[in-house]
This record gives structure tokens, sequence and C-alpha cells, in this order.
């Protein structure tokens, strides 16, 4: 069975990415099931802050369209995610 659930607020740092991780990581815990997260902030890229994941600078327009890699990330309890991380914010 395929889930899709996601983590939002109108307010800055109100626990969203730490939300998201551990529901990612409920998820995926004791399951033989892939778990999939995806990080799609316009804001600072908190969720690679927080998973210790490198940076990963934005597409330039020769590969625009094409899909950064996913990252598998391994918790500290064992548990795996794939994690696409968000790219830096935005300049206004």
């Amino acid at each position: 069975q395929e889930m899709v659930v996601g983590v939002t607020s109108s307010v800055a740092a109100e626990g969203k990415t730490t939300v998201a991780i551990n529901i990612a990581a409920a998820a995926a815990q004791g399951t033989y099931k892939r778990v999939c997260l995806v990080d799609l902030s316009l804001g600072p890229d908190v969720l690679r802050q927080r998973l210790g994941l490198p940076y990963v600078p934005p597409l330039e327009p020769e590969t625009a369209g094409a899909a950064p890699a996913p990252v598998t990330v391994t918790l500290a309890d064992g548990v795996q995610l794939v994690v696409f991380p968000s790219g830096p914010a935005p300049q206004n």
C-alpha cells in the first residue's frame, strides 16, 4: 500500500523538519518498504543540514528538468530513508 504524507506550516521554526523526519523514520522502522523523504521547502535547506548531507548546488539552466540523485541515509537506529534534499533558498 502506497501512501503520501505532507507536512506543512505557514510559520517558520514550528518543527516541520523534525516531524517529517520522525514520520518517515516511523514508517520505515521494522518494515521492508522504502520510504522517500522529499524536501520541497522554498526556505533554508534544514532537512539537508539536519541529516548531515552535503550541499547540492542548484540546477543550472543546461540541466533544468534533470532530477538530483537521491541520497540514502541511515539513521542512528539503522532505519534507512531515501532523501531528496532541497536546494538553497531562492534569491528574492
